[in-house]
């Protein structure tokens, strides 16, 4: 029995060992740490909350991680976009400087291209020239740029050679894959009012009279030349209404042979009205050599052609049927 008792306290103490022995591993001790904290780093900073900051000045192990790039600055000088912008500014800028009004123009949006014309933009920039004589400039400088995707505004700082500047706002957009000027309302009415809008003296306006001019011209060569089929043939339609050219013809000859041929033409005063491109027509003051001076309507009937028709009175057509 003695023997028993000793072999089974023998066996209890083996289990006991076994159970300090091995338990651990088998997660039945008593201080294993809970479930969740098995989700946690193991990286001793990171369980602790706690991470060291390197001193100032201290550079990265060529084993460290590289950090983050900056997001892209818009201020000055900045990495990122910037120097894009830049690159734009200065590219227009010096077309300006070069008075390359093709150049600029090409730089403008879809929008501004609408406000005018390569001619027109030609001729405010021109104008804006004329109008402020600066110097010739010297650099373009983007001051600051805000706003993101669809393109910038910013402020532009001009240099001129003789050491003045200003500093002028700027609208860039984005447009088909590249950079392109925006130009503001303010900019579009400002360059408007470099050039006013044509008036009776206009180029196109002078045109008309010159061409008025030589029609009243021929007009009285064939009525000297006595061809009345000519001079029939330069009437209105009105004009053609009233008479055959047969009647035309015979009361020519009779209007001639009592008061004899006209003196020859020496002036044609010719003032073609504000609305002549909605009612194309105009006015002729002819000076004969005796003194006479004789005021006829001149029409173009078809539709700004340059061909010229001679307008009839109700007066003449009443004083030609008399004859």
């Amino acid at each position: 029995m003695l023997f028993v008792g000793v072999a089974m306290i023998a066996v209890a103490l083996v289990a006991i060992a076994s159970v300090v022995l091995f338990g651990d591993r088998l997660g039945l001790a008593g201080n294993d740490p809970e479930p969740a904290r098995l989700l946690e780093p193991t990286d001793p900073e990171s369980a602790t909350g706690e991470r060291d900051e390197p001193d100032d000045g201290a550079t990265s192990g060529p084993d460290d991680p590289s950090p983050d790039p900056p997001e892209a600055s818009q201020s000055p000088g900045a990495d990122g976009t910037e120097s894009f912008e830049q690159e734009f500014v200065a590219a227009y800028y010096d077309a300006v400087a070069r008075e390359d009004w093709s150049g600029t123009y090409a730089l403008l949006d879809a929008a501004s291209q609408a406000e005018f014309t390569q001619g027109e933009w030609n001729a405010v920039q021109e104008a804006r020239v004329a109008a402020n004589e600066p110097a010739p400039l010297a650099s373009a400088t983007l001051q600051s740029a805000t706003g993101e995707g669809a393109g910038f505004v910013g402020d532009v700082l001009l240099s001129y050679t003789d050491g003045t500047s200003e500093t002028v706002p700027v609208r860039v957009v984005y447009e088909g894959g590249d950079l392109k000027r925006s130009l503001a309302p303010e900019d579009v009415a400002y360059l408007r009012d470099l050039v006013p809008e044509p008036d009776p003296s206009g180029e196109m306006y002078e045109a008309v009279a010159a061409a008025v001019e030589r029609f009243v011209y021929e007009y009285y060569a064939a009525v000297a030349a006595e061809d009345w089929s000519a001079t029939y043939s330069m009437l209105d339609y009105n004009g053609q209404a009233a008479f055959t050219e047969a009647e035309w013809t015979e009361r020519q000859q009779t209007r001639q042979a009592a008061s004899g041929a006209p003196s020859p033409v020496v002036d044609v005063e010719v003032s073609v009205p504000e609305d002549y491109p909605v009612y194309p027509r105009a006015l002729a003051a002819v000076t004969f050599a005796d003194g006479e001076v004789v005021e006829i309507t001149v029409v173009d009937p078809h539709s700004l052609d340059g061909e010229f028709d001679r307008v009839l009175t109700a007066e003449e057509i009443a004083y030609l049927r008399s004859l």
